[in-house]
């Protein structure tokens, strides 16, 4: 089994972080979460920063980009000293995917840019990395292929970096494939698990198709006629098999992976 970009990232970076995707179903990370701290308790030590920061990693894998915006804005309101949003890369990460899930795109392209002076001028390596994979899939959105590949050739560049810092093994080809380093003529080992589908069934690649060409959970429903329900659970296992964050990531890997809904098919449900 390969490694989650999101465990990759607290190895290197050394770092912490509270994964909600690998509780698996959103329901089971909602419960969890939400039990642990009421909606309208104070923002001050880090573990409850940590913890509303992954409330709103919840809202955005739920498809509720309003109430990540929420949650961000609660806490940029208890950062100290904050003069720009972003001087806090995992917020303005945050914040853009709940603004690229409105279709406010521009807003959400400013602010990853602001981010990614942050990242660079504090050596962030994997966030940087993330901010610019996720300015590629934004500007993918916004049809602007020169910028996205431009973009997604940067990460690259970020991710071949990292690469360097992991042990040889499973860890290091695991973050390889999370990355798409470890392509078609890779040379190295394959992990077993590690396939062109991702793992993903037939389904949830329909459903990561129809999220890269910007659909809601809702619209996804009823293009594949099923519940909205259903596209959740959906999206909640696409997440935890690719070792994702957000939907911007998904749309990200549904990209590269040439995934189109007009052309993803399947009778499953």
């Amino acid at each position: 089994m390969g490694y989650p970009l999101a465990v990759v990232d607290r190895r290197v970076s050394g770092g912490t972080s509270l994964d909600t995707d690998r509780l698996g179903e959103t329901d089971a990370a909602g419960a969890l979460l939400m039990g642990t701290r009421p909606l309208d308790a104070p923002i001050r030590a880090l573990g409850q920063r940590l913890l509303w920061t992954a409330r709103a990693d919840l809202a955005l894998a739920r498809d509720q980009p309003h109430e990540a915006l929420r949650i961000v804005h609660r806490l940029y309101a208890a950062t100290i000293n904050l003069s720009a949003e972003g001087d806090v890369p995992r917020l303005a990460e945050l914040k853009a995917s709940a603004l690229t899930a409105l279709g406010q795109l521009d807003e959400a392209v400013a602010l990853l840019h602001a981010a990614q002076l942050t990242a660079r001028r504090d050596s962030a390596l994997p966030r940087l990395y993330r901010l610019h994979d996720a300015l590629a899939a934004v500007h993918h959105l916004q049809g602007q292929e020169d910028l996205a590949e431009e973009e997604a050739t940067t990460a690259r560049e970020i991710a071949k970096i990292l690469t360097i810092t992991i042990p040889e093994g499973e860890l290091r080809e695991g973050f390889r494939h999370a990355t798409g380093l470890a392509g078609k003529d890779s040379a190295m080992v394959r992990v077993p698990g590690h396939d062109a589908s991702g793992g993903l069934t037939p389904r949830e690649r329909e459903v990561a198709a129809h999220i890269a060409a910007g659909r809601s959970n809702r619209e996804t429903a009823a293009k594949l006629y099923v519940s909205e329900r259903t596209v959740e659970t959906h999206v909640a296992n696409i997440l935890r098999k690719l070792g994702l964050s957000s939907r911007v990531g998904i749309a990200t890997w549904a990209t590269r992976q040439g995934l189109d809904p007009r052309h993803v098919g399947t009778d499953r449900p």
